[in-house]
């Protein structure tokens, strides 16, 4: 099957930062985890996965925060515009061959489907109360693998 090929853009707050994406994401996850809340500023990131050929940037360069996460144990690249401070992205030691878009940086960011196929919800025991998952996605309560790099099973939300 062949990939459907896609044009979307995005950028800091600022306008400062841009990028364009050429695919869909090949997965999206929502995470509740202490880091992605302080890297977001909200109860959970919503980011979308994209292999690093897929996203190109534009404008100022990125400056870059490593941080080791509380919740993985691994170091990741936070990618924030110089100028406004607005994280773009993250780029996860562990997976180097994949870009972490924050979604809420794209110009339309409901252009692509989160849903039971693509999309699932990590760390959800760090969730703040009230949290509402869908019935159908697949929950974690920490990360989706475990430290050693093996996966942990999911908790389908019923």
């Amino acid at each position: 099957m062949a990939e459907k090929i896609v044009s979307q853009s995005g950028g800091c707050l600022c306008g400062a930062v841009r990028f364009a994406v050429s695919a869909e994401p090949f997965f999206v996850v929502i995470c509740a985890c202490r880091f992605c809340q302080r890297v977001t500023g909200s109860d959970y990131n919503v980011e979308s996965l994209f292999r690093v050929q897929d996203i190109t940037l534009s404008g100022e360069d990125t400056r870059v925060h490593s941080h080791t996460s509380e919740g993985s144990g691994h170091p990741v690249d936070v990618h924030f515009c110089p100028t406004c401070g607005t994280s773009i992205y993250m780029k996860p030691h562990r997976f180097s061959d994949c870009v972490g878009v924050l979604s809420g940086t794209f110009d339309d960011p409901s252009w692509f489907q989160r849903d039971a196929t693509n999309t699932e919800y990590f760390f959800t025991k760090e969730a703040p109360r009230g949290m509402v998952i869908p019935k159908g996605f697949n929950t974690y309560p920490g990360h989706a693998k475990a430290l050693d790099g093996s996966d942990n099973t999911p908790v389908r939300q019923e």
